[in-house]
């Protein structure tokens, strides 16, 4: 048997994310809060089937009752409800409730998947910075969309590698300012940016977030600059290193 040495032990992972087909599958969510809110606005742009069960749902669920692949149901499924679902999203913080539906889950041989509570403590936070490790990691978009969804109004920054060609992007995902290092504002000047968000055609992100609250079509520098001071402010700060 392998030893697990003390530095070993902090490299293992409890969780290990995977990728699944969800095309044409039942998908189930218990609760109707905020949370619940964000994961069904990802899943709606699949073609999976998206069941809904709560005894009441925030408006942001109800905005969306009329998509056809969405359905809301005012209680909680019982074992019969799980019944060829391939996966369960549960926003339960009641502890017999959760353990009840576990189970009921467990039963029907259905993956669980807790969904996260922290977007409540964001309204305490002055600002929120998302880290971009790699140029080719996209995460910090998704996490961008998911905390102006829940209603994060403050100072949201970027920090870390990203190109100039990123920079719509980024503004259209809620964010009010990118922290490029020295380095990147060297390699990178400002108008090159500028320029990219000026001349880039329609993107497949701008595809999927047509349904977004706070989506925007990205106008021209004149046009940003001719609003408030705080819209251009996103230009000003953008670049401090």
């Amino acid at each position: 048997m392998t030893k697990v040495t003390e530095h070993h032990a902090q490299r293992l992972m409890d969780y290990f994310p995977v990728q699944m087909k969800v095309s044409g599958q039942k998908i189930i969510f218990c609760g109707g809060q905020q949370e619940v809110l964000a994961k069904v606005r990802l899943l709606i742009k699949t073609f999976a089937e998206l069941l809904v069960f709560a005894p009441a749902f925030c408006e942001g669920l109800l905005d969306l009752s009329g998509h056809p692949r969405l359905r809301l149901i005012d209680r909680f499924p019982q074992d019969e409800d799980f019944d060829g679902a391939v996966l369960c999203y549960l926003g339960v913080e009641n502890d017999a409730e959760l353990k009840q539906l576990k189970a009921s889950a467990a039963r029907q041989h259905v993956a669980v998947c807790a969904i996260d509570n922290i977007f409540p403590h964001l309204t305490d936070m002055a600002a929120i910075a998302i880290e971009f490790p790699s140029v080719t990691d996209g995460r910090g978009f998704s996490f961008s969309r998911l905390i102006r969804e829940a209603g994060f109004t403050s100072r949201l920054r970027a920090v870390g590698l990203l190109l100039p060609h990123q920079f719509r992007h980024l503004l259209q995902t809620g964010f009010d300012e990118y922290l490029a290092s020295e380095k990147t504002t060297v390699r990178f000047p400002e108008p090159l940016w500028i320029e990219q968000v000026e001349t880039s055609a329609i993107s497949y992100q701008d595809r999927l977030s047509d349904s977004s609250a706070f989506s925007q079509k990205i106008p021209s520098i004149g046009e940003y600059k001719g609003r408030d001071r705080r819209v251009q402010r996103r230009y000003d700060r953008c670049f401090r290193g």
